[in-house]
């Protein structure tokens, strides 16, 4: 995504919280310095697939979710392989602004000219 984004013109950051140490403290500190006009959220898998811990990976969303709405006014862009699978209930339970469901690397880029005032947020693909 942050590629397609990128060949496209687009000024783009990519933050890997599973790398970081104070996750909470990186996405202030990233947030901070980009400033950003959109924020995707990627989620691969909602738990570990493991039947004795079933840990279930969503509440962690959510707290993420919720620092990225203390953190900025930008909106929220959820999407990853997981929104295939049961979008509805996320986006239930994680109200983003918008959600690309499938490929999304011309999805974002057309999301990111539509809250620039250069296209329309819906009818494309995703």
């Amino acid at each position: 995504m942050a590629g397609a984004a990128r060949r496209a013109g687009v000024e783009t950051q990519v933050l890997d919280l599973c790398l970081a140490d104070n996750p909470q403290l990186a996405l202030a500190e990233c947030l901070a310095r980009a400033q950003p006009e959109l924020v995707g959220l990627s989620l691969r898998n909602t738990d570990d697939c493991f039947w004795p811990s079933a840990a279930w990976f969503v509440p962690q969303l959510q707290e993420t979710m919720a620092a990225v709405r203390r953190l900025t006014d930008a909106p929220v862009v959820l999407g990853g392989s997981v929104s295939r699978s049961s979008p509805a209930s996320l986006s239930s339970m994680l109200r983003p602004i918008y959600g690309i469901r499938g490929d999304g690397e011309q999805a974002v880029v057309d999301l990111y000219s539509a809250i620039r005032g250069q296209g329309n947020s819906s009818g494309f693909p995703g």
